[in-house]
């Protein structure tokens, strides 16, 4: 009776360990086939907006509006995508940029919407160069460029400066 006891403890902790170890096996191979995205460094503010032969006068009117910078307040754009493959970008469905501001000590979220028309830069990544438009949704410049384009967009039309996204 004591052996089949200790058998039985015996067989239950050793299940249970390589249950953890087949979970952390997984969990991390998971993680390692997430999509990783470089940046170039940080994104400049575009300048001569006036210029771009694309854009409606509506637009170009907001684009006059200095883009608010402050180093106190750190904006992180936090993207959820529909990425379909490896080989693309996927669709924004989901945008939400956190701000964090150093002197109250508050953040706040503020949600944009995926279908919202606006102003895209021409950087596409080569592959969506086709597809490209001016003039599009938002969720498009994720499709199109990845982060480092919806960050562009998110300059460019609501005049935010946005470096950093999750």
């Amino acid at each position: 009776m004591k052996k089949s006891k200790i058998a039985i403890t015996l067989g239950l902790v050793v299940g249970i360990v390589l249950s953890a170890v087949a979970f952390v096996f997984g969990y991390s191979r998971y993680l390692l086939s997430l999509p990783t995205y470089d940046t170039e460094g940080t994104i400049p503010i575009e300048t001569n907006l006036d210029q771009l032969p694309d854009v409606e006068p509506e637009m170009k009117e907001g684009m006059k509006i200095p883009v608010y910078s402050n180093p106190r307040i750190h904006n992180i754009m936090l993207i959820g995508s529909d990425r379909r493959d490896d080989k693309s970008y996927g669709r924004s469905d989901s945008m939400i940029l956190l701000s964090i501001n150093e002197k109250t000590e508050k953040f706040h979220l503020t949600s944009f919407q995926r279908y919202i028309w606006v102003s895209i830069p021409k950087e596409p990544d080569p592959r969506y160069k086709s597809y490209w438009s001016p003039n599009y949704t938002l969720n498009a410049s994720h499709t199109w460029g990845g982060p480092r384009l919806l960050l562009k967009t998110i300059q460019r039309n609501f005049r935010i400066d946005v470096q950093n996204y999750i």
